[in-house]
């Protein structure tokens, strides 16, 4: 980490109170709802300009991009972070930053041979499907600006790292807004256009990057070609081989989970499935936007184990009280959040959604564990334990079809696979690593949002709206109530 009084950070890590929580969370949170509209509001331009056949060409190369990116950075996102933010002299900060940024290069290097590797691929499988006269230099430049896309996610992982979380925002929102600029005329250049989509403002947010990082860096840049630097590039990645591997193997389950719904429920109910899905992980995109830029690096920085252990109750608790805001709001106003998100058609999935919300803040403890599991590099449990949620997800999905189920259990079969992740975290919590007081700190929030938007939901279901907006007012006032003895307890 570096030295605070040559190169102070806007939120410091080590100062893990409940304010700098919220702080974090509002700045890292806001450019996450940033990237969030200016997505929307560019698909909804390609789909206008270019009608279904250049919005599935564009999907294609954004999940091809994907592909590449994935393929790059691995996991080396969250051990940069975790592992920079251990270092405490600029001495040792600059040395990490040099194989830092020798990775960084190694990186461009695969996505050019990926770059030539790549067309006779999606030629010999016909990718994009149906759709003719692409060049493989359209190809050439998906692989390469889906470096630029992971590139992005390192910088601001370095970023994270020396507490820099003002540049993370920067970079975050420089981005979004680029690529939102550069929609019209890379639309005019056709699938050439297209192509460049794929990382377009992601060039942007790495130039900014990377200058926001030079004033931690020193002599950094000037490192990387040293032969130290190779050896500290292997001390960096070294015992990480699972978390390496972890978005390789996590990264089927998803596709798994859809293909199952639609085997099951039909097309339809799996287009709103997919659409309440989509909401649901854009919220927790925004509620978990702090916690591996602001939590694991203060989890690294600061010194004491109960330290450590206090900033993640807190932050658990703050994230889980915002999440039960978000699943109040998703059971309340569900409905018209839907029609305005996609048709008026779209309310008919209403009851998966509502089921859904059940899950968020079971993965806000969920990630609030598995990155206190990253910073004291249980890497194999985190694949594990993930893995298995994985089965699970597949397994309660293939148990709501195999039912036939009403549509609301096809929400709540997701949302049990994430509480059963939870409840493996704090077992192994608990078992291997002995931390009893930590999960007695972190199953309470949890249950109590379990708890409220689990009564709401079913007070909707059986007394209907008016019961709802009741049940609903009477628990902001008893929340008004509590809320200064609360306020109180995470300042302490």
């Amino acid at each position: 980490m570096a030295d605070a009084s040559n190169h102070p950070s806007p939120i410091s890590p080590q100062a893990p109170g409940a304010r700098h929580i919220l702080k974090a969370f509002r700045l890292l949170g806001s450019a996450s709802v940033v990237t969030v509209v200016l997505s929307l509001a560019s698909n909804k331009y390609i789909s206008q300009a270019l009608g279904p056949v250049g919005t599935g060409l564009m999907s294609s190369y954004r999940s091809l991009g994907m592909v590449v990116r994935g393929a790059l950075t691995l996991g080396f996102e969250t051990i940069i972070v975790q592992r920079l933010s251990r270092v405490k002299s600029d001495e040792d900060r600059e040395r990490f930053l040099g194989a830092f940024y020798l990775l960084l290069l190694l990186q461009f290097g695969a996505a050019l041979i990926a770059a030539q590797v790549l067309p006779p691929i999606c030629a010999a499988i016909d990718f994009p499907k149906g759709i003719r006269g692409l060049g493989a230099f359209d190809v050439n430049l998906v692989a390469v600006m889906a470096f630029f896309s992971g590139a992005t996610q390192m910088v601001s992982a370095a970023l994270s790292g020396v507490g820099a979380l003002r540049g993370v925002s920067l970079v975050t929102m420089a981005g979004s807004v680029a690529t939102f600029a550069l929609i019209q005329p890379l639309i005019s250049l056709g699938s050439l256009g297209l192509a460049i989509n794929v990382g377009s403002g992601n060039v942007a947010s790495v130039c900014i990057g990377l200058i926001l990082l030079a004033r931690y860096s020193g002599s950094a840049p000037r490192r990387m070609f040293r032969r130290d630097t190779w050896k500290q590039l292997g001390e960096m990645v070294r015992g990480t081989g699972p978390m390496l591997v972890h978005p390789l193997l996590m990264q089927p389950f998803i596709p798994a989970m859809f293909a199952l719904v639609g085997a099951y429920f039909g097309t339809q109910i799996l287009g709103f499935f997919g659409a309440a899905v989509l909401l649901i992980d854009t919220s927790v995109m925004v509620l978990t936007s702090s916690i591996k830029s602001h939590i694991l690096p203060s989890l690294g920085s600061i010194d004491g184990d109960e330290a450590r252990r206090s900033l993640l109750a807190k932050a658990a608790a703050i994230l889980t009280a915002l999440a039960l805001a978000g699943s109040v709001g998703i059971i309340v106003i569900g409905r018209p959040v839907l029609a305005l998100a996609n048709r008026s058609d779209y309310v008919a999935g209403y009851p998966i959604f509502a089921a859904l919300s059940l899950s968020l803040g079971a993965q806000v403890s969920v990630w609030c564990s598995l990155h206190y599991l990253v910073h004291l590099e249980r890497f194999k449990a985190v694949l594990c334990l993930d893995y298995l949620w994985g089965l699970s997800l597949l397994a309660f999905v293939s148990l709501a079809g195999t039912l036939q189920a009403k549509l609301e259990w096809l929400g709540f079969s997701v949302a049990a696979s994430y509480i059963f992740s939870a409840l493996c975290y704090w077992v192994y919590l608990w078992v291997a690593l002995q931390e009893r007081r930590l999960v007695a700190r972190l199953a309470p929030p949890l249950l109590i949002s379990l708890g409220a938007s689990g009564g709401l939901l079913l007070i909707e279901r059986c007394l209907g709206t008016g019961a709802l907006w009741v049940a609903t007012a009477l628990g902001g006032v008893a929340l008004a109530l509590a809320a200064p003895a609360a306020i109180r307890r995470l300042r302490g």
